[in-house]
């Protein structure tokens, strides 16, 4: 065998296109870690937090972590569907709600509670504050079109 076919076969054996990954939540609160979405390249679990802001009112927010289970330079990406209140939010909207993440070998990246967190690893989930209570909340949500891609080197 050649050798561009041999890396043409080992490439191929790690992209996944139009992957989706359903959460149907419980609305409890937990801070459990689940899987989203799986594959031999990357895993994508999330848990449910809340989160005390520097500012503005206290929130639950869908928290997302990357696990890149490689040795080789990975990028992923998909389109975010947010259902708010039973509609979705963000079904319109692919190129604004589109995220886009490259890992180096082994590495995990996760979103986090503060302001300066990646947008694209928490979600909104809905107001804890008990000075605010506001009627958005989440109650489902899905990665769409999930692609992971090796990065060449």
């Amino acid at each position: 065998m050649k050798p561009a076919f041999l890396i043409i076969l080992f490439f191929s054996s790690f992209c996944s296109f139009a992957q989706n990954a359903a959460i149907k939540r419980n609305l409890d609160t937990t801070s459990v870690k689940q899987v989203i979405y799986e594959d031999e390249v990357v895993a994508i679990f999330y848990t449910i937090e809340p989160c005390y802001p520097e500012i503005g009112f206290d929130q639950e927010k869908i928290i997302l972590q990357l696990q890149n289970k490689t040795s080789l330079r990975i990028n992923i990406s998909w389109h975010s569907l947010l259902y708010y209140n039973g509609k979705c939010n963000t079904c319109d909207y692919p190129n604004e709600y589109t995220s886009s993440f490259e890992l180096i070998p082994n590495q995990s990246l996760i979103g986090d509670c503060s302001l300066n967190s990646n947008h694209g690893l928490t979600f909104f989930s809905k107001f804890i504050d008990e000075n605010y209570t506001g009627n958005a909340e989440l109650t489902d949500f899905s990665l769409k079109d999930i692609k992971t891609s090796i990065i060449s080197k």
